[in-house]
């Protein structure tokens, strides 16, 4: 209920638009709206446990792409944010989603979207592997320097009740993601060689999901199970 007063407290800021949709459709939903919305050159999407680190680190992005025309997105290192507010450095290799800023031209080319298929878990993998996909690693921009902290909320969707939704929906999500990827690639006639190393590189990690699941949390067995098949 403090939709409207969140309205309030923005107004003064003219560059900042409003979308409401007519109901919650997940985080897929929400960012897609914000892709088809979106008017400026560079889209990055931060999520409600994430923080800008400093105030200038958007012009900085904007300007690295403006010394660096010929990439497609810039990747960037994160922080962890504990609960003991300590502070883990993520860096840019080891990134797979946070940290992303792309320039529109380049989503709306590839009509990159999120899953909205499983739009409450792991809805950002498939855009993430798809853009993987289509860029090899000259267009892609690796920046060492922290964009964002993530805020690790044990309260969080994914983490509360001993992160029952990791175990329940995670690899469902992990598969529409990659199906989602896979699909797309061949309509853009992507290297076979590249769709097969995806292929193989995703169905390892969902079975070695399975696997931890049925050990750790067997009562969602039957749930892992349909994910992995």
């Amino acid at each position: 209920d403090t939709y409207d007063d969140i309205i309030a407290f923005f107004q003064p800021f003219h560059n900042i638009s409003f979308i409401r949709t007519p109901s919650n459709g997940g985080p897929a939903v929400a960012k897609n709206c914000g892709i088809k919305a979106s008017q400026n050159k560079y889209i990055m999407f931060i999520d409600a446990g994430d923080t800008f680190l400093g105030t200038n680190i958007v012009a900085y992005l904007e300007a690295q792409f403006e010394q660096h025309p010929y990439v497609d997105f810039i990747s960037t290192a994160y922080y962890e944010g504990g609960s003991d507010f300590s502070l883990k450095l993520i860096p840019c290799y080891h990134n797979s989603w946070k940290g992303k800023v792309y320039r529109r031209n380049y989503i709306q080319r590839y009509n990159l979207h999120f899953t909205e298929e499983s739009s409450f878990s792991n809805d950002d993998i498939g855009m993430n592997m798809l853009a993987r996909l289509i860029s090899p690693e000259d267009k892609i921009l690796h920046l060492d320097i922290p964009s964002v902290i993530w805020q690790i909320d044990m309260n969080s969707v994914v983490r509360r009740n001993n992160c029952a939704n990791a175990y329940k929906d995670s690899i469902m999500g992990v598969a529409v993601a990659t199906e989602y990827a896979l699909s797309q690639g061949e309509k853009l006639c992507l290297p076979p060689y590249r769709l097969l190393e995806l292929n193989y590189a995703s169905m390892c990690h969902i079975y070695f999901s399975y696997l931890s699941t049925i050990n750790a949390r067997p009562e969602f067995k039957e749930e892992a199970f349909n994910g992995a098949k």
